[in-house]
């Protein structure tokens, strides 16, 4: 994995395959579910708040 000039050896593969499916997972993973809102949070985002 590269970013920003970096390398990082996340895991090692014998051969092309199993790269390619861990590849494809971690790019379609949706991660975790989203946190709900705060009371206040969505009275602001409703318009109810002064921003």
């Amino acid at each position: 994995m590269h970013e920003r000039g970096r390398r990082r050896v996340l895991e090692r593969f014998p051969d092309e395959a199993p790269a390619c499916r861990r590849l494809l997972a971690m790019l379609t993973d949706p991660g975790p579910p989203p946190v709900p809102l705060t009371p206040e949070e969505s009275e602001r985002l409703l318009g109810g708040g002064t921003a």
